[in-house]
């Protein structure tokens, strides 16, 4: 399944969008974790860190009003977790959900 595919998910089987609904919120939920450009590759193609925020943009595709991360740093080089927690506090501030976040790194 491509990453497209992966975000496309849960909005084929959990909502009523049409398909141009859908490949519109796909596009905006990449954009918001800035990875534009990953729709048609696989995610064996992508970094660790790349996984992360595809995987951060299939939970939001459902526009959630929480965000459960179960230590969504783990496995990552310093650089790219903070990468990630300043997308999980820009993305709770853009989106008007709230997060909660488990984890062991207390930065």
């Amino acid at each position: 399944m491509t990453t497209f595919g992966n975000i496309a998910f849960p909005l084929r089987y959990f909502s009523s969008m049409t398909e141009a609904e859908i490949d519109a919120r796909v596009h905006e939920c990449l954009d918001l974790v800035r990875l534009s450009d990953v729709g048609p590759k696989k995610p064996s193609e992508l970094s660790g860190g790349m996984r992360k925020r595809v995987a951060l943009a299939r939970a939001i595709a459902l526009e959630p009003q929480y965000i459960l991360y179960d230590e969504p740093t783990s496995g990552l080089d310093p650089e790219t977790s903070n990468t990630i927690n300043e997308l999980i506090n820009r993305l709770a501030e853009e989106l008007n959900v709230t997060s909660v976040v488990i984890t062991h790194d207390m930065h």
